[in-house]
């Protein structure tokens, strides 16, 4: 998988759209294990997935796609246009662009690992308009699951727990919390099929 996207077409009315996070991962799965796993459990569904080569949380758009946050919005509104069903996703800094982008398009769910919610550091590397996702952006139609580490005890942590309970106090948010979150483990286990399956029949 060397490009910004890859997108699987099965003309299902499904989608499920995957924003790797940093190190150009999901959650530690390298994207083509991870591309086997979505593919492999839901070989009907459409799939899209996404890398940001800049590692900008998605700020300076997808690399030969868009360049800001508006043009993906603009980018991504028309792909999913056609469907009835929409997922994004995400670990990290895929997680903050899943939900960044799903609650911009409205889509039907998000699903997030680790969540990032607010973006610290430099202010000049980022619109300031979506530093905080608690800021008048997640909104009040998806259904976000998000999954909390409790294993960060340090509140610098972009992983720490404080992220997904910033965003806490909307009725539509949804969060499980556990320890070492692993996709890999989680993968293993059957318990990563499981949460995709339970939003997939939702």
């Amino acid at each position: 998988m060397d490009d910004s996207e890859l997108y699987i077409k099965n003309d299902n009315d499904t989608l499920i759209v995957c924003f790797a996070g940093f190190a150009l991962k999901m959650g530690g799965i390298p994207p083509y294990d991870f591309l086997n796993f979505i593919t492999d459990n839901f070989p009907q569904v459409d799939k899209l997935f996404y890398r940001d080569m800049k590692q900008m949380c998605y700020h300076n758009g997808i690399d030969k796609i868009s360049d800001s946050i508006d043009s993906t919005v603009t980018y991504l509104r028309e792909k999913i246009a056609n469907y009835k069903k929409v997922i994004f996703t995400g670990t990290s800094a895929g997680a903050y662009a899943a939900m960044l982008y799903g609650s911009l398009l409205n889509i039907s769910d998000v699903v997030a690992f680790q969540p990032i919610t607010i973006l610290y550091g430099r202010k000049d590397k980022y619109n300031l308009r979506y530093i905080d996702l608690s800021k008048d952006i997640i909104n009040n139609t998806t259904k976000y699951h998000l999954f909390g580490d409790v294993g960060f005890t340090n509140e610098k942590d972009v992983h720490h727990v404080k992220h997904c309970q910033n965003i806490s106090h909307y009725p539509n948010v949804e969060i499980t919390y556990k320890k070492d979150i692993n996709l890999v483990q989680l993968k293993k286990s059957g318990e990563l099929l499981d949460i995709y399956t339970a939003i997939l029949l939702r």
